[in-house]
């Protein structure tokens, strides 16, 4: 993640002395790939590049989180000198079988920050096509709220079916997020983009499909 507080010249000292190797990870390029979707930071995308060409500069060893995010950074044509790595973030529990619940009810659950680019808006639309045709569907979103998003807050909260078939929890530890899972048989998630996306390795080990 960017961050201004590092001191690059005290890294390059530190592994010449030490003889340790740098290791850089880059979660995802979102800022250079999509910096339209960081309106509060206008400038996040030159802020970004230079952060991140600052690392691989100094790295040994960068890693990167998935294959999606090893495909962008080659495609920006930066000169890489460290060793490239994907190790994809994941579950340290094994998949469950699919949850049993009466699959005649179509149980949603997203977890995510809500922000823009995560894509409520288009579910929650996704929900209101489905009710309006009767179909027998709930919807539950757990995430904190993120930035620039005050109109879905107040879509969810002014919702006629919220605290009803449509539930949202700003927060929530991770025994929660499994009772919820256990109230749910589909993990849905509609992001423009992630560099890893979480929730799907994470609905998999809770065994939504």
């Amino acid at each position: 993640d960017l961050t201004s507080s590092i001191s690059w010249r005290a890294i390059l000292e530190q592994r010449a002395q030490r003889h340790f190797p740098v290791i850089f990870m880059i979660h995802d390029l979102l800022p250079l790939t999509n910096p339209e979707w960081f309106p509060n930071d206008p400038d996040s995308k030159r802020k970004f590049r230079i952060y991140a060409q600052q690392g691989l500069h100094v790295a040994d060893i960068v890693i990167v989180s998935s294959e999606k995010v090893r495909r962008d950074l080659i495609g920006l044509g930066w000169q890489i000198s460290g060793k490239l790595v994907v190790v994809p973030l994941g579950s340290s529990y094994a998949p469950r079988p699919p949850s049993k619940i009466d699959a005649d009810i179509v149980s949603l659950l997203y977890v995510s920050t809500l922000a823009p680019r995560k894509g409520h808006q288009r579910l929650l639309d996704a929900y209101d096509f489905l009710r309006m045709r009767g179909i027998d569907v709930n919807l539950t979103l757990v995430g904190r709220p993120g930035w620039d998003s005050e109109d879905l807050f107040t879509r969810i909260r002014q919702h006629p079916d919220f605290a009803g078939r449509l539930k949202w929890f700003p927060s929530a530890s991770d025994q929660q997020v499994v009772s919820h899972a256990a109230q749910s048989n589909l993990a849905i998630i509609p992001a423009d983009d992630e560099g890893f996306g979480m929730f799907l390795e994470e609905g998999l080990s809770l065994g939504l499909k």
